[in-house]
Formats: structure tokens, C-alpha cells, sequence
């Protein structure tokens, strides 16, 4: 995935994109913008589709949107990169996601038996997010925060996530880089991990 960013006069041999391979207003080395315009999608364009009755959004790329305060219940953003994205007080129940960078989630809310299995989040504000049931298993978490969010791990986990930097909900610190298991070791109850 490459986003606002300039190969102007960049050595690139070897290298091999495929059809997942994403560009967002990159400037390739001869100078022409490469875009994604199928896959890139605006606040406007992505609320007036899932108005319509549209669920899947996997694959396309959020950059810059607000979403503030939207009701995208079941919305599919599963292999979707969102980058600087406001999803603050959105509800966002039974919602599939993919890697998130410099989003803000706060206060949003989450629903009971939602998977975020091997999702992503770089640099993402969850503080005081409802994550009541969502299984966090295999999800990395670098440099999030997580500051009075509410139900964390109440979801249980089927496998090990991933921190580094990361504020957890009760304030404590997680310098990483680490895993949940090894980081709670001595704290973790039968069953929890």
C-alpha cells in the first residue's frame, strides 16, 4: 500500500505489484500519479452506497474521511485501508475491518461477537470505545490507545495479540514490543487467553 507518496527519481527494479497492490495519489518515477479510483471512496460515495442497501466494502481505501457519528452497522472494511479516518461516537457493530492507520474510533461502539482477527492499527485513538464481545485474536496494536475503553477482552481471545507503545484502558503503559500473553503472563485466569 502506497498513499500520498513520491517516487520521483526512485531505483525501482525487481519490485512486483499485483491486483492488491494498492496506490493512492503516488508520483511514480516517471513523474505520472498512479490512483486507485476504483477502490477510493468518500465520506459522501461510501454513505450514499451503504444508504442503498451495499454492505461490502472490502478492499477499497478510506483516506481522510468523517465518519463521525454514522450508524454503519454490518458494514464489511475487511482488507480495507483506512488512513486517518474519524469514526468517533460511530456505531459500528457487526463491522469487519482490515488495517486502520491514524484513525480515530473514540467512543465508538462495537457489538458482541465481532471478530477483529488479524486486523491492524497503527497509531489509532480508541479511547473510551465500547468493544463489549469483540475478539481481538491475532490484531496488532502499535502505538493505540486504548484510554478508558470499556469491555476489553470481554470478547475473550482465541489467540495472542500483538503491542507495542499502546495505552491500555486502565492507563498502564505497554512498551512492547510484546505479546499479550507474554506481557500478562502471571495475570491471565484459566480460559482467558
Amino acid at each position: 500500500m502506497l498513499i500520498y507518496t513520491n517516487l520521483t527519481d526512485a531505483y525501482l527494479t525487481d519490485i512486483k505489484t499485483t491486483e492488491q497492490t494498492i496506490f493512492h495519489q503516488v508520483t511514480m518515477p516517471d513523474g505520472r500519479i498512479q490512483n486507485d479510483l476504483n477502490r477510493t471512496l468518500s465520506a459522501e460515495e461510501l454513505l450514499r452506497r451503504y444508504g442503498e442497501g451495499e454492505r461490502n466494502f472490502q478492499d477499497k481505501i478510506l483516506h481522510r474521511v468523517d465518519l463521525s457519528g454514522a450508524d454503519l452497522r454490518d458494514i464489511d472494511l475487511s482488507r480495507s485501508r483506512l488512513s486517518y479516518v474519524n469514526f468517533s461516537c460511530a456505531c459500528l457493530e457487526n463491522v469487519g475491518l482490515g488495517f486502520a492507520i491514524f484513525s480515530d474510533f473514540r467512543n465508538a461502539r462495537f457489538s458482541r461477537d465481532e471478530d477483529w482477527l488479524g486486523v491492524w492499527f497503527f497509531y489509532c485513538d480508541l479511547r473510551n470505545a465500547n468493544l463489549a464481545g469483540v475478539d481481538m485474536s491475532y490484531s496488532q496494536f502499535i502505538r493505540s490507545n486504548f484510554l478508558g475503553a470499556k469491555n476489553c477482552l470481554s470478547g475473550g481471545i482465541q489467540g495472542d495479540l500483538f503491542f507495542y507503545q499502546t495505552t491500555w484502558s486502565d492507563g498502564e503503559f505497554i512498551p512492547g514490543p510484546i505479546n499479550a500473553t507474554e506481557y500478562w503472563r502471571g495475570e491471565i485466569r484459566e480460559g482467558e487467553f
